[in-house]
């Protein structure tokens, strides 16, 4: 890794939820602690956790930095604005040679760890956002991709304390 790579990541900070409908999540965190939190996850909950998916989970969101952190809402609403997006951030992350996640178990365990870092900051800041249909569905994936990756109990139990 370049010294240039290593600034580009250590100066990556965007804040999320920049554009979220309710002001007590509006930047309250930044890419850097939801990274550090996801890649927490990873390490808490795999079994057999891997150096290189570690640190592609660590690192998944450097590319805003370059890019800028477009809502998922966005996202979802415009097919062909994501896949620029995606397209964009593979750029960018193979210019700054970050770790390349291709296998489907990997990808279902980097969304996973992805997601419920999200959703768990949502719960401990601006808890009643839950109650909203973006955020169930969010759970109900990662419960999806908890299942996929055999540890479906495990994260549901988790859930239900964070819920509680």
């Amino acid at each position: 890794m370049t010294p240039d790579t290593m600034l580009a990541i250590i100066d990556s900070d965007v804040l999320r939820f920049h554009a979220y409908r309710d002001r007590a999540l509006r930047g309250s965190i930044g890419t850097h602690q939801h990274q550090w939190q996801a890649a927490s996850w990873y390490l808490l909950l795999c079994p057999a956790p891997t150096l290189h998916l570690t640190r592609a989970i660590l690192w998944h969101d450097v590319a805003e930095a370059f890019i800028g952190d477009v809502p998922g809402p966005v996202k979802s609403a415009c097919a062909e604005l994501s896949t620029i997006l995606a397209a964009m951030e593979a750029v960018v992350s193979e210019d700054l040679g970050l770790p390349v996640v291709d296998k489907e178990r990997d990808l279902a365990w980097m969304k996973l760890c992805d997601r419920l870092a999200d959703y768990h900051h949502v719960a401990m800041t601006a808890p009643w956002n839950l109650d909203f249909d973006d955020w169930q569905e969010a759970r109900a994936e990662i419960g999806g991709l908890a299942e996929s990756l055999g540890i479906g109990g495990k994260v549901e139990a988790l859930l239900n304390e964070v819920d509680a």
